[in-house]
């Protein structure tokens, strides 16, 4: 796992942080933080209903790239097949 997701693991409610990112950030700050959200989780940041539900909400709404949307369909449908 990278060192930077492992620090951050260590910081209070870090699943939380990553939701928002998909679900908010993108309106105020373009796609940045919702790029850097998909990044974390292709890195093995761990998923929850949370961020599955974040990121069908991201994927529903066409926001962020076809290409962050395209990874993060891919892994909430492998987070869903695993639960």
């Amino acid at each position: 796992m990278n060192p930077a997701i492992a620090l951050w693991l260590q910081s209070t409610r870090p699943l939380g942080r990553v939701a928002k990112s998909l679900a908010r950030y993108e309106n105020v700050h373009g796609d940045y933080w919702a790029d850097l959200a998909v990044r974390w989780l292709s890195d093995g940041f761990p998923m929850d209903e949370a961020i599955a539900g974040a990121g069908h909400e991201m994927i529903t709404a066409r926001r962020g790239s076809q290409e962050d949307r395209h990874a993060l369909f891919r892994m909430i449908r492998a987070w869903e097949r695993n639960r």
